[in-house]
């Protein structure tokens, strides 16, 4: 869907916003953004893939490359972003990103849901 497409879409719905976040790049997001008014919102996002999985940052102005997780959680961070793990309760995904105990306080949200995840978590 284009950028144009996805706001006039989500208006006709009754959202107030969107967050945009193709995988490994806000090119996206930037596009989507141009079409933002004072009544509706667009958040520039990424998925990124880093060595342990995806990650989402969001509120992004420049790219970030694939790579580390440490390294994308500082990026993001440095960005003034959240970071937010999709899907990882997904067990059939090899992407999805499992937290471990020292992400505590590394990690601003989950996915809660996600309509290709087929088991209940």
């Amino acid at each position: 869907m284009q950028p144009a497409e996805l706001v006039k879409t989500a208006i006709r719905r009754g959202l107030a916003g969107v967050a945009v976040t193709d995988h490994n790049t806000i090119v996206g997001g930037l596009r989507a953004r141009e079409f933002e008014t004072e009544d509706f919102r667009v958040i520039v996002g990424s998925e990124v893939m880093t060595d342990r999985g995806e990650v989402i940052g969001l509120f992004l102005s420049e790219e970030i490359a694939p790579g580390n997780f440490e390294d994308v959680v500082t990026a993001i961070r440095e960005q003034g972003g959240f970071v937010l793990l999709p899907h990882p309760f997904d067990r059939l995904r090899s992407t999805a990103l499992h937290p471990q105990p020292g992400d505590t306080g590394r990690i601003d949200g989950i996915e809660g849901f996600n309509a290709r995840c087929i088991f209940q978590a």
